[in-house]
């Protein structure tokens, strides 16, 4: 799961902020036929939400938002898909350890009302799956804890720099509409 959502956020190519300027500009100074050359230097998801723009730029303003609103959800949504189950995986992990500690104990003292507490060898047995069942819930959780975090921060990173994209987008595309209106 940890493996197929770093692929996930591999394929999540969003440009920089000097690279979205410079085709912003395009769109804003030529329009369509300015910016379509330029398209295909984009990273992936970048030139998925450029594309959907100028495809819809000559609609109004309040149309070209609902289809990049669209094409966001539909990112977020493909982006995002899993991270709950990590979420549960981390949560669970430490309680299942947890409840393998308290079966351990409870063979403990079950043991220790059979033979008393003279027998070392009978005693260690429940100790040791006490500790071994505590060790796996915890070698489990800590690290998908770590990487949902860092999962979690990286997609919402990229969402927001692509909703702040596709507001631009949205202003560029005016620019171009007010233009042609008073030509």
């Amino acid at each position: 799961l940890t493996v197929q959502k770093v692929i996930d956020l591999s394929r999540m190519a969003v440009d920089s902020q000097p690279v979205a300027q410079a085709f912003l500009a395009k769109v804003a100074q030529g329009g369509r036929a300015a910016a379509e050359p330029a398209l295909g230097s984009l990273r992936t998801t970048t030139r998925e939400l450029f594309g959907a723009g100028l495809q819809h730029m000559d609609q109004s303003k309040a149309a070209l938002e609902e289809h990049l609103q669209a094409l966001l959800l539909k990112q977020r949504l493909f982006f995002e898909r899993w991270l709950p189950l990590l979420a549960v995986i981390a949560t669970a992990a430490p309680l299942m350890g947890l409840l393998g500690t308290v079966v351990g104990m409870v063979k403990t003292f079950a043991l220790i009302t059979v033979f008393g507490t003279g027998n070392a060898g009978k005693l260690a047995s429940g100790i040791s799956e006490v500790l071994v069942a505590t060790e796996l819930g915890l070698a489990v959780a800590i690290p998908t804890l770590v990487v949902h975090a860092f999962l979690a921060q990286r997609i919402h990173k990229n969402l927001a720099t692509l909703e702040r994209y596709a507001l631009e987008f949205v202003t560029a595309a005016k620019s171009v509409r007010e233009e042609k209106s008073s030509a």
